[in-house]
């Protein structure tokens, strides 16, 4: 079985997210026809309403599976913003394990995600 796999590093929320980022990152993504996609500094928003955007990417392409795994370090666990890992997915199912963050540099834990198809 043959797999298209795209990864990419959204860095976050910011830079006109909201108002342009998104759209480009979907039209970019789409061009490519992806059945994975292995996001980087992705990003809950727990303030005001939910907002996951690994969830709204994998929605506007078509992506079914999605799992998201925070970082964990003190500073974002304490924000309203939390960022992470995320993979999407077109079929199967994603296990996501937040064993652990790197705070300031030090690696205390490991994150893992794994994609079953």
């Amino acid at each position: 079985m043959r797999v298209r796999c795209v990864t990419l590093n959204l860095q976050g929320l910011g830079e006109e997210w909201f108002t342009r980022r998104a759209e480009v990152v979907i039209k970019g993504l789409r061009k490519y026809r992806p059945d994975v996609v292995c996001l980087q500094e992705c990003t809950v928003r727990y303030a005001g309403e939910l907002y996951q955007q690994a969830a709204a990417i994998g929605e506007g392409l078509g992506l079914r599976t999605v799992a998201f795994s925070p970082y964990g370090n003190p500073i974002e666990v304490m924000s309203a913003d939390q960022g992470g890992i995320a993979i999407i997915a077109r079929a199967g199912r994603c296990s996501r394990s937040a064993i652990g963050a790197c705070p300031s540099g030090t690696i205390t834990r490991q994150i893992r995600g794994s994609l079953f198809l």
